[in-house]
């Protein structure tokens, strides 16, 4: 009889192939998986307030799952930054729009498709140049 049969992992003598433990198991904590991510609430937050003049908070549960499940998927601060350039861009000066200018819309499940929007381009209309010869 094998004694690893009867528990003793740390027998030298077991046949069987990772019978022994020559390793600890790391303890799972919500602190190691904050440093695993360390995911930049704030500065994510903090960008989107200071492009819509807005007071959203970076500890809202909400907010932090949105950008958790988007950081999750591989997605950079950069890339959270570029939405909120290009959404600000589009919807900011829109009286309809400018509403969905927060975390829930930005950060939500559309988030990749608003990562990979191409800019909009101004279009020009003769209303921005002055025309007049005078001055």
């Amino acid at each position: 009889m094998n004694s690893c049969r009867f528990g003793l992992l740390d027998d030298t003598d077991c046949p069987i192939e990772g019978c022994r433990l020559d390793k600890a198991i790391p303890e799972i904590t919500t602190e190691t998986t904050k440093d695993i991510y360390n995911i930049p609430y704030s500065e994510v937050i903090e960008y989107l307030n200071s492009k819509t003049n807005a007071a959203y908070k970076p500890s809202t549960k909400k907010t932090q799952n949105l950008i958790k499940a988007r950081w999750k998927e591989g997605f950079t601060l950069p890339d959270f930054k570029k939405v909120i350039d290009i959404k600000t861009a589009e919807w900011q000066h829109d009286a309809y729009w400018n509403k969905y200018l927060r975390p829930e819309t930005l950060f939500g499940t559309k988030f990749e498709s608003y990562v990979n929007q191409q800019p909009k381009k101004r279009e020009w209309r003769e209303e921005d140049f002055n025309l007049n010869e005078e001055e």
